[in-house]
């Protein structure tokens, strides 16, 4: 797979899924001045491609937020030539960050993402030729900042770092990014847990709590600035590379130097993008991790960061009330009970059986992460209105106030909130004079 086929694939897919998609060839990204990209290129016969993927909700964006991926198709270390091992055989994976990206972006109009959201996956391969980069050479960001080279096979910080530049253009709430980065994060964390750093801990507590919701397990690095210096360069502005140790974390540093101060979270997935042998649910070979926790990430994302108005929610109000009339919601909650021994530990809004309604039912019973219930709330409240029964409206409040501490979230636990919620709506359906389809 070349970044030229996957520029065509992106084109081909992501208007269908209601995305705009801009690909930049190797002139376009000469006028955009993208030295990183264009540089780690230089050694291949194979043209690099940019990918702009930019999907916009209907109605009022709540919040934008970027999101930058490596997309290295094939890792040969350039002149710094990798070991002649198996790892020159997997490393057609090292496009994982931007293959999971790019399978993120192109779920978020079916799951009704409210956020404004755009992606820049930066594609190319990395080989050595009498072209190719070489150590000491040095090459200028698209921010006129100047970096050293001291090593070719650390070129997956080089292509994101014009697309950083790019991102913190566009003023974003908040930008993550994601890429198969260092071995040091392998060695450090294995090949079932991603590293991620970041320069807000709140945004990192997202990308921490979406990874334990999606079991694509990830831990915190620190982001211990006293390792910045590593980064020194006599020649430029910056170095590609730091010391012997800790290169997870200097990799981090070299790309908070282009993120402008924006809030910002890195998922380093350089161990959990291969799977050998398989497990859980994770195939042999590329895993594709990665893409259930950003799509987690970015339908969270809006409901954490933006606060939720009672005319944002009159379209959620005007669903729930044609549900419950409808019959689909009787429906979902005979076959519950059921569904509900089945249910695997963390369940997605798939898995709970009716879309429409289960981000309400799902945020509803994850409210251990503190945010408010406004789908949930809402659904309550449309129940009430229909049912006009005082009696039972402060045990649907009660539903609405009552929140799980993190610690106490067991599947256990996540399961007896939902029975319990379903025990109370079931006789308010009732009551509605809804029929069972």
């Amino acid at each position: 797979l070349t970044a030229e086929r996957l520029g065509e694939i992106a084109s081909q897919l992501g208007p269908q899924a209601g995305l705009t998609v801009e690909v930049f060839d190797r002139d376009q990204l000469l006028e955009l001045r993208c030295g990183g990209l264009l540089g780690v290129n230089g050694g291949s016969l194979d043209e690099p491609r940019m990918i702009k993927l930019t999907y916009t909700p209907e109605g009022a964006a709540e919040g934008s937020v970027a999101l930058v991926g490596k997309g290295i198709m094939y890792d040969s270390g350039g002149i710094s030539l990798k070991p002649s091992d198996g790892t020159h055989a997997t490393m057609k994976n090292d496009m994982s960050g931007a293959g999971s990206l790019f399978a993120a972006m192109l779920a978020l109009k079916a799951l009704g993402c409210r956020s404004q959201v755009t992606a820049f996956l930066m594609c190319t391969d990395n080989m050595p030729s009498g072209s190719a980069l070489r150590k000491g050479d040095v090459i200028t960001a698209r921010n006129g900042m100047t970096v050293e080279v001291e090593n070719t096979d650390a070129e997956g910080r080089l292509v994101m770092m014009d697309a950083l530049v790019l991102a913190t253009e566009q003023q974003p709430d908040v930008i993550f990014d994601i890429a198969t980065l260092t071995g040091a994060s392998m060695r450090a964390l294995g090949t079932l847990v991603a590293g991620v750093m970041g320069n807000d801990q709140e945004v990192i507590d997202q990308v921490l709590a979406a990874a334990a919701r999606t079991d694509e397990r990830a831990w915190q690095l620190p982001l211990e600035r006293a390792y910045r210096g590593q980064l020194n360069s006599d020649v430029a502005d910056i170095s590609n590379l730091g010391g012997p140790n800790a290169g997870a974390i200097t990799a981090a540093l070299f790309l908070e130097e282009f993120v402008g101060g924006i809030p910002w979270a890195h998922i380093d997935i350089a161990g959990t993008a291969q799977a050998d042998p398989a497990g859980s649910w994770r195939p042999m070979g590329c895993t594709g991790f990665g893409a259930r926790l950003l799509i987690d990430l970015l339908l969270k994302h809006e409901l954490a960061k933006v606060p939720v108005t009672e005319a944002d929610l009159k379209p959620e109000y005007d669903r729930q009330v044609k549900l419950i009339r409808s019959g689909d919601l009787r429906a979902y909650l005979l076959t519950a009970p059921q569904r509900l021994k089945t249910l695997p530990d963390v369940p997605t809004a798939t898995e709970l059986g009716m879309p429409n309604l289960a981000i309400g039912v799902w945020f509803g019973v994850y409210a251990p992460l503190g945010t408010p219930q406004p789908v949930i709330a809402t659904l309550n409240k449309a129940l009430r209105d229909i049912v006009q029964d005082k009696a039972v409206a402060t045990k649907l409040e009660s539903i609405e106030t009552v929140l799980l501490p993190l610690d106490q979230a067991t599947p256990e636990a996540l399961r007896a909130r939902l029975a319990s919620q379903i025990a109370l709506w079931t006789p308010l359906i009732e009551k509605a004079g809804v029929q069972a389809e």
